[in-house]
């Protein structure tokens, strides 16, 4: 796996001490693989229900991948799009799929607060601003939404837009009141800290290098040790571990771009107002 030269992401946290390699045999109820968001929430989430004999493995450092370095806004929804879900699924599982998803949004929300988690967390919603002068667009996703999943998104109309964002280039706006924005990194820093601390194993610099049965159990080999767990989570995202291949072929890795300018200081009142 590859690593940016330059990340932002790990330029702005505190410098920490990584978890130390996995050496040697260990046991554990559940072995998690993987260092991203889904992996910490999932030990969390064991911890929480009074697992405790959970080990995560980490090929590299947590949030590492995709978790650490996205763009740090945290709101409901799937990129399927809510039209396509509808029409896919129907509407009650539609429905009862984006409820979760705003469930999750909600759950990040009271784990920073439950955990103290310092990742710059701005509770100031988010704008769906529109490219185009034709407003039928964002009206219709504004009916879809409050219709089908009773979600309201607020309109922004031009002139309130264009206040608050100081372009010309957008029209009208959605605004999602719930929705909040983090540092994606230090939350995943967070979650794992939280998670050792209530006595989940963090290995970093662990790859998983085979995923075999073991009895009504599994054994995770890794280059300097192995776990014999009863229960195993792959949740390694993109970076496919190759331990499990009908996992590998339900995943698709693709890559999105986040830029950062250098800090603007006072000309930020040029660009965005609160």
């Amino acid at each position: 796996m590859s690593r940016p030269p330059v990340s932002y992401y790990r330029a702005t946290v505190p410098l920490r001490a990584p978890a130390a390699p996995l050496q040697g045999r260990r046991a554990a109820k559940v072995c998690v693989v993987g260092g991203g968001f889904a992996a910490l929430n999932t030990a969390l989430g064991l911890a929480e229900r009074g697992v405790r004999d959970v080990v995560l493995l980490e090929a590299d450092t947590v949030g590492f991948g995709a978790s650490g370095r996205n763009g740090g806004f945290v709101f409901g929804g799937f990129s399927r799009g809510e039209e396509a879900l509808l029409r896919d699924l129907g509407p009650q599982r539609a429905r009862a799929l984006y409820a979760g998803t705003s469930a999750a949004v909600e759950r990040i929300r009271t784990r920073i607060a439950t955990h103290a988690i310092a990742c710059d967390y701005t509770a100031a919603g988010i704008v769906w601003a529109n490219w185009f002068r034709d407003q039928a667009v964002l009206r219709e996703r504004q009916r879809l939404l409050a219709d089908n999943y009773d979600v309201h998104w607020q309109w922004m109309p031009e002139v309130e837009l264009r206040a608050r964002i100081r372009t010309t280039r957008y029209h009208d706006g959605l605004f999602e009141p719930q929705a909040f924005h983090f540092h994606p990194l230090a939350y995943a820093q967070g979650l794992a800290g939280a998670a050792a601390s209530q006595g989940v194993r963090v290995h970093e610099g662990t790859p998983a290098t085979a995923l075999e049965r073991d009895g009504s159990g599994w054994r995770v080999r890794t280059p300097e040790g192995e776990v014999e767990a009863e229960q195993v989570v792959l949740a390694c995202g993109g970076y496919l571990a190759r331990l499990r291949r009908q996992v590998d072929a339900a995943v698709l890795p693709i890559a999105t771009y986040v830029m950062v300018t250098e800090p603007l200081g006072d000309r930020m009142r040029e660009i965005l107002t609160k």
